[in-house]
């Protein structure tokens, strides 16, 4: 699947890259929320398994004490909010 760089797509990313340093879930939750709202254009499974979704999952999981899971999803991520297509 191809994720090419809309405005709202590269506006979540950059927002994606920029919590990276949130203390706060809270935001976090939201930007997810947004994010999922977003990408389930793309089908149902999108809504979650995008480069966006999962580096903020990812910031979530570094709020909870867990691991985290997916950094090549945060290269990804960084690629769209810079306007590059992304292919997942």
């Amino acid at each position: 699947m191809q994720i090419k760089p809309t405005e709202q797509a590269v506006a979540l990313a950059t927002l994606a890259v920029e919590i990276q340093n949130a203390s706060n879930p809270a935001p976090v939750i939201g930007l997810l929320q947004r994010s999922q709202a977003y990408f389930s254009c793309y089908g149902s499974a999108a809504s979650l398994n995008n480069p966006v979704s999962k580096s903020i999952l990812n910031k979530l999981n570094h709020l909870a004490g867990m691991s985290q899971s997916c950094m090549n999803c945060h290269n990804e991520c960084i690629d769209l909010a810079n306007g590059h297509t992304v292919i997942i």
